[in-house]
């Protein structure tokens, strides 16, 4: 939380002094107006990111299956995250999924039950449908002040972009494990069925 809370609060105060001595001359309004701006641009990219959530819930589980190709992780995507220790900082990363009774993905609860693990990849699975569609949707902030588009509406929704981005990073870098221990325990059950149930 920490970390995202910095770079909002780094984002807003670096495009309020911006705007405020910068922009005013430009579009020959004032510092108050912009200030009013860029908050109101990032409230509306805030609410975005809070309907994109619903939007998932309301798909087909089974679009977010186990074996689902849209979410397999290269073994080159893979060492890209090595390369950018995203070990040390992927703790840091809000992750939201546990916040009103809903599924924390901070860490594996049971690592030895199927069913569980089967339930954290199929979450990791919705949440980076979701985060790609908060990215997406964030571009529409230009609509609501277009003369400022790349002094406020751009830049606030590349905000949003990094944000998202460093949470769908750490769903796809965590996915392989996910996806290995899911595969072990289901051959584990597969082995101890056949052995109760012989021919």
């Amino acid at each position: 939380m920490f970390l995202y809370m910095s770079v909002i609060v780094t984002a807003v105060i670096v495009l309020i002094l911006f705007n405020s001595l910068i922009a005013t001359s430009i579009f020959g309004t004032g510092a108050w107006h912009m200030i009013e701006s860029v908050f109101n641009t990032f409230l509306f990219v805030v609410i975005l990111n809070f309907i994109t959530p619903v939007v998932v819930l309301l798909l087909p589980k089974k679009w977010f299956g186990v074996n689902n190709k849209l979410f397999t992780v290269s073994n080159k995507e893979r060492k890209f995250y090595e390369k950018i220790h995203i070990r040390k900082w992927k703790d840091k990363v809000w992750e939201l999924g546990g916040m009103a009774g809903g599924f924390s993905k901070n860490k594996v609860a049971d690592p030895h039950s199927k069913e569980y693990i089967q339930t954290f990849i199929i979450e990791s699975h919705k949440g980076l449908l979701d985060h790609f569609l908060r990215i997406c949707f964030g571009f529409f902030d230009i609509i609501l002040y277009p003369r400022y588009v790349w002094t406020v509406g751009v830049p606030v929704a590349l905000v949003n972009v990094v944000l998202n981005s460093m949470s769908s990073m750490v769903l796809r870098y965590n996915l392989p494990k996910l996806k290995i221990a899911y595969a072990r325990l289901s051959k584990i059950q597969q082995t101890s069925s056949e052995i109760e149930s012989p021919n």
